[in-house]
């Protein structure tokens, strides 16, 4: 109605140019929106891990983990949790794993790392090949170690030899 109004009062060529010019940027807006997160304490990220573990950063995590000392339930749990919460975190996933191996859990190790999501990772790679070499599947590991030292990882022919050297010894 109003634009109607407008174009009964202004000639065609004047109404055209204030369609073209004036009306699209009076018609949009912007908005921006900031907001800062602010980290949990040690005690707040304590509890946030069992609750809500997607709501702690990897570091948040690390920091409990830290705080129970290595090697215990709580440190292993903590690491645990934040290979399954960030999949696509490398050094989560490897570390999830590396926790899983030392517990005696070589299969668990396998599915945590084949089911990360930065597969092609070098020390993903390396860590995935030492675990199916714990799991005895000698082929994949070699395989798998090869492909770690392609992508870069230095841990991986030394993991070769060492393979090398058990296969030989079957």
């Amino acid at each position: 109605m109003c634009e109607q109004r407008i174009r009964d009062l202004v000639p065609p060529d004047i109404y055209q140019r204030l369609l073209n010019e004036m009306y699209g940027p009076l018609r949009r807006n912007e908005y921006r929106i900031e907001y800062n997160v602010r980290n949990f304490n040690l005690e707040e990220a304590k509890k946030q891990l069992q609750a809500r573990p997607d709501l702690l950063s990897v570091e948040e995590i690390y920091s409990v983990a830290d705080s129970y000392g290595k090697g215990t339930a709580g440190y292993n749990d903590a690491m645990l949790i934040a290979a399954r919460t960030y999949p696509s975190n490398a050094a989560a996933v490897v570390n999830g794993a590396y926790v899983k191996m030392e517990q005696g859990d070589v299969k668990g190790a396998v599915t945590l790392l084949e089911g990360c999501k930065v597969k092609e990772d070098a020390v993903v790679l390396n860590a995935l090949g030492v675990a199916y070499a714990r799991d005895k599947q000698y082929d994949k590991a070699r395989f798998t170690l090869e492909s770690a030292l392609k992508a870069g990882s230095t841990e991986a022919r030394t993991n070769l030899e060492q393979l090398a050297g058990v296969v030989a010894d079957l």
